[in-house]
């Protein structure tokens, strides 16, 4: 999502401040933890609020109840931002500049007030207060560079009369922010519960607790119960996820062949092949730009089908993941062709 949408976006959530009336958060109530593994960072919210909601290269959490920008009344959003593709901005730019030039769109309306240095997760941060006296909201918008180089900006906003409140929320929010390792991520048991795939004649086993959802006669989903779709077309979640699609067997192609022309692979993307279940198999592996999420295409034939296995994971989780997957393609079979 481009940043002119995303100032849409926001513009609308502002907006809605004034349309509610909900009661002022505390913060003397209880938290509970949350991980966004797509930058690897552990807030302490509101134990009321609601479940994040995410995007590709954006995490939005409010306070209990609807999202709905009818009914948002404050709202804190982290977002993934490339200072120089999204912004426009040159590489040196700084942190304080970063946040003022993702809240202050040119001929808003909104006024940027104090700014200066704090610190995210034990990052040194820009921040910048903004006022929007047009729509009479308040807010605070903060930069910080994470580990692996890429910008985060945590913005922070809430009608006038909720600010002052709002805001001590929001600080605390902030200044629970932690770094999290990947070795934290708890992987599942794997190998637990083994399935069929009829419409591509393989059978697997995967972990203890990831459900079935169905995504056409040729394709289904698979992953944790707890976990929930992105709110776009990414088909990400904050965890992994597989796929398995089953496409019209070509036996006249290599699976590197038949993957390519699946993926509309260009001639300057890399295969790389592999073994599944002793057959011949290939893979495509990408990185999305938003999220930094990784995605691999993995493909083998089976005696009726090229099954593709598309499998998801934040970056940040890649490598703790792999035994994971290397798990779940060890255990593929084929379901003998009979005639």
């Amino acid at each position: 999502m481009g940043m002119t949408r995303f100032r849409f976006l926001l513009l609308m959530l502002l907006c809605a401040c004034l349309l509610s009336g909900g009661k002022p958060s505390r913060a003397q109530e209880g938290t509970r933890a949350i991980v966004y593994w797509d930058i690897g960072l552990r807030l302490a919210i509101p134990a009321s609020w609601k479940a994040p909601i995410f995007t590709a290269g954006e995490m939005v959490i409010t306070p209990s109840g609807s999202f709905d920008p009818a009914a948002v009344d404050r709202v804190i959003s982290l977002r993934i931002v490339d200072p120089v593709r999204d912004l426009r901005l040159a590489k040196d730019t700084s942190l304080e500049m970063i946040a003022a030039s993702v809240s202050i769109a040119p001929d808003s309306g909104v006024i940027g007030s104090e700014r200066g240095v704090s610190y995210v997760a034990g990052l040194r941060a820009g921040y910048i207060n903004v006022d929007d006296p047009k729509n009479g909201l308040m807010g605070q918008s903060t930069a910080f560079r994470i580990p692996d180089g890429r910008v985060v900006v945590m913005i922070a906003v809430a009608a006038d009369a909720q600010w002052a409140e709002f805001a001590l929320v929001y600080d605390a929010i902030r200044t629970s922010a932690a770094l999290v390792l990947p070795t934290v991520y708890s992987l599942p048991d794997l190998r637990q519960t083994p399935i069929t795939f009829p419409a591509g004649g393989v059978g697997l086993e995967l972990p203890l607790g990831w459900k079935e959802i169905p995504l056409a006669p040729n394709a289904a989903l698979y992953r944790d119960a707890s976990l929930s779709d992105y709110r776009d077309d990414t088909g990400f979640v904050n965890g992994v996820q597989l796929v398995i699609i089953a496409e019209e067997l070509d036996t006249t192609l290599t699976a590197a062949e038949a993957v390519g022309r699946v993926i509309q692979a260009r001639k300057t993307d890399v295969l790389t092949p592999l073994t599944i279940g002793g057959r011949e198999g290939a893979v495509y592996t990408e990185i999305d730009r938003a999220s930094g999420q990784i995605i691999s295409f993995i493909g083998v034939k089976s005696d009726v089908a090229l099954i593709v296995f598309r499998w998801t994971t934040p970056g940040h989780l890649a490598e703790v993941t792999q035994p994971l997957l290397d798990s779940i393609l060890a255990s593929v079979t084929f379901t003998p062709l009979t005639r």
